[in-house]
Order: structure tokens, then sequence, then C-alpha cells
């Protein structure tokens, strides 16, 4: 039996229920492309955020180098004082090799080593000391990941 007071529009009817199926479906659809939007998003902030740390770790070990330049020639000093280790940029070519042994003085064997460990911890990494009494000026280049961007430099000066 049929209450009076009912409305008939709140009585489903077969069309409404399919109806209400297929905008489900759609919400659903609409869903997942939210979802794989943000999902995508995701996945370049990923991408942004390992490109931003390789640079930021090669950027720490040509500070660590450059730092350890410096602690060669202040452990050196007469030699440091004397110009032993001014060097330029060499010539990639010239560059050891990560297995090649350095002979010479000891402020030989220090820029040759401070040299192949710039070329095997950094892409294309090369460097210059330049003392110019009584400030020691270090630079260390390297190849960055970005095309668009100059080669990064890091410059440490300080006193001998």
């Amino acid at each position: 039996m049929l209450n009076m007071k009912s409305n008939p529009a709140d009585v489903m009817s077969p069309t409404s229920a399919r109806h209400d199926r297929g905008f489900s479906l759609i919400e659903v659809l609409v869903a997942l492309v939210v979802l794989s939007v943000g999902l995508l998003g995701l996945a370049a902030l990923q991408s942004t955020a390992t490109q931003f740390n390789a640079s930021a770790y090669t950027r720490s070990q040509a500070t660590l180098l450059a730092y350890d330049m410096a602690d060669r020639i202040r452990a050196n000093r007469q030699a440091g004082l004397d110009g032993q280790y001014n060097s330029p940029y060499p010539d990639p070519g010239d560059l050891p090799e990560c297995d090649d042994d350095v002979d010479g003085t000891v402020a030989e064997q220090d820029l040759g080593g401070w040299r192949r460990a710039l070329v095997c911890s950094l892409p294309n990494g090369n460097g210059e000391v330049e003392f110019d009494d009584p400030v020691l000026t270090i630079r260390v280049t390297w190849d960055d990941r970005d095309p668009d961007e100059p080669n990064p430099e890091f410059v440490m000066t300080t006193g001998l």
C-alpha cells in the first residue's frame, strides 16, 4: 500500500537508477584523471629533487677538494710561499687518469694527486692554484648536468 503522504518524485524510477550508475562511472573516471595528474606531478618533483641533490653533491665534492688542496699547501708552507703550487688550468688532455701515479717534488705530487682526485670525483673536474702573496686562490670547475647553464666554478681564497 502506498503512503499518501509520500511524494511520487521520491520513488526511484528504473531510468533514474540507470542514470545514477552512469554518473558514478564518470566520477570514477574524473577521479582517476585527477589522481594521474597528481602522480605525474609527484614524479616530476622527485626527478627535480634528484637533479638538485646530484648538483649539491658535486658542489660539496668541489668544496672538499679545494679545502684539501689548501691543507696540502699549508702542510708544505715554504713551497707554497715559493710559488711551487702555482698552476693554471691544464688542458683536458693533460689531466691525469684515475689510476696514474705522480712523481716529482712534494708540490708536484700534491698537485698531481689533487688533479687526479678532481678528475675522479667530479664530471670533467679541473682546477687551478694561484698564490699572490698573501692570498691563496683555488678554483675548481666541473660540468654540471644542465647544458643551458655555464659550468659551475668554486673559488676559495684564503691566506697562507
